[in-house]
């Protein structure tokens, strides 16, 4: 298997000098690099953007939950503003 491997790799060593000689393919392998890598590197951005996106939902409806609860409570409008943070404006379009 080993040797497969060598093999393998021993072929694939001697196309990329072949290849590496021509200039202008030279420039097109670079270029699908270049390709693949900005590629690679977006769709980890994305990912990134979906988690922090996913995070900030998740606090908001957790806020959300516990402003109507301190409603249902009793408190005051200007009691949950001032622990949750919220302005006046923010809590009225809440409830």
């Amino acid at each position: 298997m080993l040797t497969e491997k060598s093999k393998g790799l021993h072929e694939a060593v001697l196309t990329l000098k072949e290849l590496s000689e021509d200039e202008k393919i030279r420039y097109q392998c670079e270029a699908r690099e270049m390709y693949e890598h900005t590629l690679a590197s977006a769709k980890h951005c994305g990912k990134l953007e979906g988690k922090l996106e996913g995070k900030l939902e998740g606090k908001l409806e957790g806020k959300l939950e516990v402003v109507s609860k301190m409603f249902e409570k009793g408190m005051s409008p200007a009691d949950i503003c001032d622990i949750t943070g919220l302005s006046e404006s923010d809590l009225k379009s809440i409830l």
